[in-house]
């Protein structure tokens, strides 16, 4: 005789139950489940899903209260029941249970961790990419001259050729604010942001300072410059200087033309002074101009 084993499950919102039909664990049986509330005739239909070989799972609907009488029927082949097609009623009580304190610990949890996937989705995946596209990107064309080099220099070789206002490394900032230039990246202090415009218009702006913080003090053609001012646009030509610890650097703002634009070319003039650096280390230029008639100096 085949054996028949029932065993109740319980959660918040539905009963389950478990019913093997035949101790052969063959899921070919075909299992239909309806419930009575006690008290009425209205008849039930409940859903069936397949739990594993041999097993499966009766769910009853979310708002399902009360004491009820359910009816499970297995239908087959007479060998997957032994040649016993059952029909068995029993008795169930189904009860809405209040989540404990770690079911509601679990539902935040993947409640925070969905939600985060979800921030990081739309921030790295559709506002990055679309806000780095629109913004203007920094240009090789805007150089800043170092002043001090220059009055040191004995030949126009050894004059300084400028340190482009570009971004040297990678950063989440980088990525998120393109056009804003920290000083850092070009060996410059933190407190003053280049921002590079459309149109290659560049504008500087010191950092508002810290509670404990001072910061080295700027200025822009001999004009004071504080984060108070804002953005100030600054054209090829002007002096920026800043003074920190009593020393002063100063520093001259130059848009070169460039061969081949924004695609990486070295503004004219650079190469013509590597050329002619290059030729003095080779004896070459002095030469040169021995053969034009011109005097070394």
């Amino acid at each position: 005789e085949p054996t028949t084993r029932i065993s109740d499950f319980c959660s918040s919102t539905r009963v389950s139950r478990v019913f093997t039909a035949s101790g052969s664990g063959r899921p070919t049986a075909t299992v239909q489940a309806t419930a009575v509330l006690d008290g009425s005739k209205t008849v039930i239909p409940l859903s069936v899903e397949n739990d594993r070989p041999g097993y499966f799972r009766v769910h009853f609907p979310p708002n399902a209260r009360g004491a009820y009488t359910v009816t499970l029927k297995a239908t087959g082949s007479y060998k997957d029941s032994f040649g016993d097609l059952t029909s068995t009623n029993s008795a169930v009580t189904v009860t809405i249970g209040l989540p404990t304190r770690w079911d509601e610990i679990r539902a935040w949890l993947i409640t925070t961790l969905y939600t985060l996937a979800l921030l990081f989705v739309a921030i790295f995946g559709v506002y990055g990419p679309v806000n780095y596209t629109l913004r203007a990107k920094p240009s090789q064309r805007n150089r800043l001259i170092n002043l001090a080099i220059n009055r040191m220099a004995r030949s126009r070789a050894q004059l300084d050729i400028g340190t482009a206002i570009v971004w040297h490394g990678w950063s989440l900032r980088r990525y998120f604010a393109p056009n804003r230039v920290p000083g850092g990246e070009i060996s410059l202090p933190e407190n003053i942001i280049f921002v590079h415009r459309r149109g290659n218009d560049v504008a500087v702006q010191v950092r508002k300072p810290g509670r404990n913080e001072s910061g080295p003090q700027w200025d822009l053609d001999g004009r004071k410059l504080t984060h108070a001012d804002g953005t100030e646009t600054i054209v090829s030509q002007m002096h920026i200087a800043y003074t920190e610890s009593g020393q002063r650097q100063e520093w001259k703002f130059e848009q070169a033309a460039t061969r081949g634009d924004d695609a990486g070319g070295a503004p004219q003039g650079v190469l013509s002074d590597r050329a002619a650096s290059l030729a003095g280390d080779l004896g070459i230029r002095d030469r040169l101009r021995r053969a034009r008639g011109l005097r070394n100096d």
